[in-house]
């Protein structure tokens, strides 16, 4: 999760069959008329408290074009003053389990989660509709939209974005699931003896052992989490989100920002912390 790797254009679309899409808005297209992904609902997991990081998840779905009506705050369970890293995790895990029962009780045919601190990549709504048209929604069950660690395909095009199969496992800021992917995921816990460390771990376990050809990954991601702000983590350690913040800013940011709906006041912390990166302390690895 503490690496990121970097490959070329070449080597994605050899080793991993990826494919290339646009990263382009398709306006006033025939296309655009009833498309599935303006039928998604999204659950989100925010304390009430936290009415700052609300606002910026709201503007961030409000900028991607999702009316208020299909978007759903879920309140994440608090953590106890004794909870250690385990016990955290357990209750970030079943946090996530609690939206995908939400979405299952209300009939979602498929649904969007996420954790409120993610910045989107310009047009991904666009984009998940050209990959449900190209692979077909009953081939395309998980979408992870922020993998770690994080993965430079860095010779594509500007307007363009790299679609694989997963070759990441960690973080879960950003996924979609079909109906199929989430009646599964609550059978496997509801039915089995809980064994999974995190969150991710459990995904992890979900496409592996039933949607192994049926869920993707893309580069750029098609979101991102925070970490590169340094706010720190009620879960991770403060040497544990510095690490995270040197791989993101010492290339993969650095290479993709003007990609992602940054609004202007992250646009200028970004100039001041690419300054501290200006002569990097990581480089990423190269996978060839």
């Amino acid at each position: 999760m503490t690496e990121a790797y970097r490959v070329t254009t070449e080597y994605a679309l050899s080793k991993w069959n990826a494919q290339l899409f646009d990263q382009v808005q398709k306006l006033n297209s025939p296309d655009n008329k009833n498309r599935y992904v303006d039928s998604l609902k999204i659950f989100y997991l925010n304390p009430e408290r936290l009415v700052e990081r609300r606002k910026q998840i709201l503007e961030q779905f409000t900028l991607s074009g999702f009316p208020k009506e299909q978007i759903e705050r879920v309140e994440p369970t608090k953590y106890p003053c004794v909870a250690d890293y385990t016990l955290k995790n357990n209750i970030i895990s079943w946090d996530h389990i609690g939206m995908w029962q939400k979405a299952f009780d209300q009939n979602c045919d498929g649904a969007l989660f996420f954790e409120d601190d993610v910045y989107f990549l310009k047009n991904w709504k666009q984009l998940l509709q050209d990959m449900f048209d190209k692979f077909g929604r009953n081939k395309t069950h998980i979408i992870r939209f922020d993998s770690a660690p994080l993965i430079s395909v860095e010779d594509i095009p500007d307007d363009k974005v790299a679609v694989f199969h997963p070759q990441a496992f960690a973080c879960v800021g950003g996924y979609y699931m079909s109906r199929d992917a989430i009646t599964t995921a609550l059978n496997i816990v509801k039915t089995r003896p809980w064994t999974w460390i995190t969150i991710e771990t459990l995904v992890g376990d979900i496409m592996k052992d039933y949607f192994k050809t049926l869920s993707y990954e893309t580069s750029p991601r098609i979101c991102v989490q925070n970490w590169f702000l340094g706010d720190g983590s009620a879960l991770q350690k403060d040497e544990h989100m510095k690490r995270l913040k040197d791989v993101m800013c010492n290339g993969y940011l650095q290479r993709y920002h003007n990609r992602y709906m940054f609004n202007s006041d992250v646009k200028e912390k970004l100039s001041l912390i690419f300054e501290e990166y200006k002569v990097y302390n990581y480089t990423e690895k190269e996978l060839k």
